[in-house]
């Protein structure tokens, strides 16, 4: 009976063992979810806040005044931090030599998060960004656009080319507002096509 209590124990605590082992690897598990998810939620709120004018790292000092803020280690505040930042850079680098920004900002005057560039930078990450080939569409825009944009202030008609532009889109806006994401699409590629033979431009 004594022999079988002690298997009994051994059991017992090797059970316990096991559970506090799975236990611990599906905390690992889901912290690292987390922080992935925390990594990728501030590269967005880099190119929301780079969009607004705006600068808000995630964690403005590292583990030394906030040390009980998040359960976050000290490299992995960094690392968001750095996915912020990359986020930021990116947006601020577009926004740069954007025409549809320059039609919307500097010539009809408004700003930068205005409805139709939020309506128009959603439209290019989900729909566009989704469709085969739509990744590389989007890099040709932005390889071609800042020799599109330094055309259109040189061009005797700047402001003309601005208005279609705008015209564009508040068109294409209205086509994705309404379901229509293929029409949307189809006069922003024609109004592309426009400008690249006007200017005589490849990529």
């Amino acid at each position: 009976m004594q022999y079988r209590a002690v298997l009994q124990n051994l059991f017992l605590d090797l059970f316990l063992e096991i559970d506090m082992g799975i236990f611990s690897f599906l905390s690992i598990q889901s912290h690292a979810e987390d922080h992935h998810d925390e990594v990728v939620k501030a590269h967005n709120d880099g190119q929301r806040d780079a969009g607004r004018g705006e600068y808000k790292l995630p964690y403005n000092a590292i583990a030394r005044d906030i040390p009980f803020a998040s359960t976050a280690t000290t490299s992995e505040m960094k690392e968001v931090n750095a996915s912020y930042e990359a986020g930021h850079a990116h947006t601020e680098s577009q926004k740069s030599g954007c025409y549809l920004t320059t039609a919307c900002v500097h010539h009809a005057g408004l700003a930068d998060d205005c409805h139709e560039l939020v309506v128009l930078r959603s439209f290019r990450d989900g729909y566009m960004s989704a469709l085969p080939g739509g990744p590389l569409l989007v890099a040709r825009y932005y390889k071609i656009a800042p020799a599109i944009l330094e055309r259109i202030q040189l061009d005797s008609e700047r402001e003309t080319i601005l208005s279609r532009i705008f015209a564009m889109v508040t068109d294409a806006v209205r086509r994705v507002e309404n379901g229509d994401d293929v029409g949307a699409l189809a006069i922003y590629e024609a109004q592309f096509l426009e400008l690249t033979n006007r200017y005589q431009l490849q990529g």
